[in-house]
């Protein structure tokens, strides 16, 4: 039986359980907030002083270990005292009304928990779960290129990045790109940063394992795989970073400098070369007239060097073969035929065609051809229309269209050149995915058809060969046509030579075999698969320095029909670029304003407005300045004590503790206003009411 008492008596329960009095209980609860507060808001700004000094979380230190226990502690305590209060609650109303402010205090610290530490977790951390960053930065600073993906993903070894940079603003910009890396593939990707100007020791024990390293620093060392198959490479300083300057034509003086940075392309080149055994060698033909290979001018309409730089950006060899003195060379990967404008004899055709027919270690068919041949118009009289060219590519299922190529819906300029759409994602061909919707500029192209069977000269079998339209033209007949007719000056569809549009532009060519395997990306035909063999575009101008250099459409089509010719799948795509080295150069005081500031703000704001919402449906109008106080005295405090220890300049730190404050005391402003209508509103209803 329960022994009787007063408000202040501890009562048993008839199970024998000590049951506390209601002023009893206020007063644990209340002591219990307090100490849970204590525990929460010192562990809360452990936590945060372990995120400033250590410019991150680091499990490694005591702080935050010691954060970690102070808010677990707190919240838990918080937890278990409400639990035993809920009971207490239909007994005395002052115990309702201070399990109401409990259940306030609770739920903010919940909120700093989530709004501040969860926040920073996921910042740092969240790449482990698959959470990415919005990038929303001009430049997309926070995004990486499709072929930087493509590499992390194809890798099927440990990764280590050695960043060997003391502290600064390049060892940031460094790290920073790092992480978009190791998120990307987290199982194989890691880093590490070796501060050489501090950290001798560890620095001299790279230089004697790594001796490439004795002079170049500052530099990346990029280490692919482990013990005897580690491969390594060294990325220095001027690969990462160049410095333009700029000059004043009239003053002929410098006007200033600026610094690009060239980490992702510098960085995945460096992944590319290690994880691949061998470099790719594409060779052009020569002697024909062809573009010219060491031609860069921008404005040229017959040099390609602006496209073979970028390709040898890319870990490609580029180099030439002239097919009337010599066979096409044992080491070629994919061989360019770009743009002639004589005719191939015999002789060469014969040469190009024992190269298709080569075959590697497992069988597989190895030779690759790149086509690309211009309408006739653009040849000298006498120069037959195919070049000698549709004997072997018939055999191939395709055939050079005798014609020119126009689209009124697409002309830019002249009906000699027109705009071609990329198909959608989903119908585009593996060559031209990464480029879905996107435009390519054509100039005075021909018809290229896709045959559905092949003449096979030497009598074998054609049919594991596919021909596939790629490109065509983006109007139809009668807007758009390939016309036969196109020595005249009567250039009009409906004639007897003319092929109705839509007209084929670039045609694929793949063949299906039982023989071992494709390289990767390729997919699966049934039991076979396909093995890419040809790529032929009916125009060659569009890969020319003028048009590749104001397209870069034009060039990616170019370079990623080279790399699926070559097998390397995971090159096709959009290839990184270059970046303003542009980065907020932050002092302590700085760093506390952008990073903690707001959250506290947004914390001390948010109590205020719940307290004063307590107050309206409570009525204690007269009330209306403690939520106030109670911000000011544990989130104010808090975030003095965090400029106190962050930012050493005394001004400073007044001026960030007094903007905080008042931030706090203008939503007061605000919610007493709220209040104030509040008020107002229910006197109105209670005389309505008498």
């Amino acid at each position: 039986m329960a022994e009787a008492g007063g408000l202040n008596q501890t009562t048993v329960s008839k199970e024998g359980a000590l049951e506390l009095a209601p002023r009893q209980a206020i007063a644990l609860t209340v002591i219990g907030t307090i100490v849970g507060i204590v525990l929460f808001v010192g562990g809360l700004g452990a936590l945060l002083y372990s995120y400033w000094s250590a410019e991150g979380f680091d499990p490694n230190t005591k702080s935050f270990w010691l954060g970690v226990a102070g808010i677990v502690l707190g919240l838990a305590g918080f937890v278990v005292l409400l639990n035993v209060n809920q009971k207490y609650a239909q007994r005395d109303p002052l115990i309702r009304q201070a399990l109401t402010l409990y259940n306030f205090v609770l739920i903010v610290c919940f909120l700093a928990g989530i709004l501040i530490v969860f926040n920073l977790l996921i910042a740092q951390y969240g790449y482990l779960v698959g959470l990415k960053t919005f990038d929303w930065t001009s430049e997309g600073v926070y995004t990486l290129h499709d072929q930087t993906i493509n590499q992390l993903k194809a890798i099927d070894k440990p990764l280590k990045i050695y960043i060997l940079y003391p502290p600064g603003q390049k060892r940031d910009q460094i790290e920073q790109l790092v992480q978009l890396y190791r998120a990307e593939n987290p199982q194989l990707v890691d880093y590490e940063i070796v501060n050489y100007w501090e950290d001798r020791l560890n620095a001299q024990k790279f230089l004697r394992k790594y001796p490439e390293l004795e002079g170049q620093l500052p530099a990346l060392l990029v280490v692919y795989g482990e013990g005897e198959q580690e491969r390594h490479k060294v990325i220095r300083d001027s690969e990462l970073f160049t410095i333009e300057a700029s000059l004043d034509p009239t003053m002929t003086t410098f006007t200033g400098t600026e610094t690009t940075f060239n980490g992702e392309n510098a960085l995945t080149s460096a992944i590319r070369e290690l994880r691949e055994a061998k470099r790719t060698k594409v060779y052009f033909t020569v002697g024909h007239g062809e573009l010219d290979t060491e031609d860069s001018d921008p404005r040229s309409d017959r040099g390609i060097g602006y496209i073979v730089d970028e390709l040898r950006n890319q870990a490609v060899d580029v180099g030439t073969v002239n097919l009337l003195q010599k066979e096409v060379p044992d080491d070629a990967d994919v061989v360019v035929v770009a743009g002639p404008r004589t005719a191939f004899d015999p002789e060469e055709i014969r040469r190009l065609r024992d190269y298709l027919d080569r075959r590697d270690s497992k069988g597989r068919p190895a030779g690759r051809l790149l086509v690309l041949v211009d309408s006739p118009v653009e040849f000298r009289r006498g120069v037959p229309a195919d070049l000698g060219l549709n004997s072997l590519l018939k055999e191939y299922r395709v055939e050079l269209g005798n014609n020119l190529v126009v689209d009124r819906t697409a002309a830019v300029g002249s009906l000699l050149n027109i705009v071609v759409l990329v198909p959608t994602l989903r119908e585009a061909h593996a060559v031209l995915k990464p480029l879905a919707a996107e435009q390519i500029l054509f100039s005075a192209a021909r018809e290229v058809k896709a045959l559905e069977t092949g003449s096979d000269e030497q009598g074998e079998s054609t049919a594991k060969l596919k021909a596939q339209t790629i490109l065509s033209t983006v109007g139809k007949d009668p807007y758009a046509w390939a016309e036969g007719n196109y020595d005249t000056n009567l250039v009009a569809p409906g004639g007897p030579e003319d092929t109705p549009g839509p007209v084929s532009l670039a045609v694929v060519v793949e063949q299906e075999s039982d023989q071992g395997t494709t390289p990767p990306g390729h997919p699966p035909v049934g039991q076979n698969r396909r093995i890419p063999r040809m790529v032929v575009v009916g125009d060659s101008t569009f890969a020319a320095n003028v048009l590749a250099s104001a397209n870069s459409t034009n060039m990616f089509f170019f370079i990623n029909t080279v790399h699926w010719l070559a097998g390397r799948i995971e090159d096709v795509g959009i290839p990184p670029k270059t970046r303003k080295s542009i980065r907020l150069i932050l002092d302590h005081s700085s760093y506390i304003t952008l990073i903690f500031e707001p959250g506290f703000a947004i914390l001390g704001g948010i109590g205020v407005l719940a307290g004063m919402v307590w107050v309206v449906r409570t009525g204690r109008y007269n009330r209306a300045w403690l939520p106030l106080a109670l911000v000011l005295l544990f989130w104010c405090s808090l975030y003095a004590l965090l400029t106190v220890i962050a930012i050493e300049d005394p001004e400073t730190r007044k001026e960030t503790v007094l903007r905080v404050a008042g931030f706090c005391v203008l939503v007061w402003l605000v919610a007493l206003a709220f209040a104030g209508f509040a008020y107002l509103k229910g006197r109105r209803e209670l005389g309505y009411a008498s």
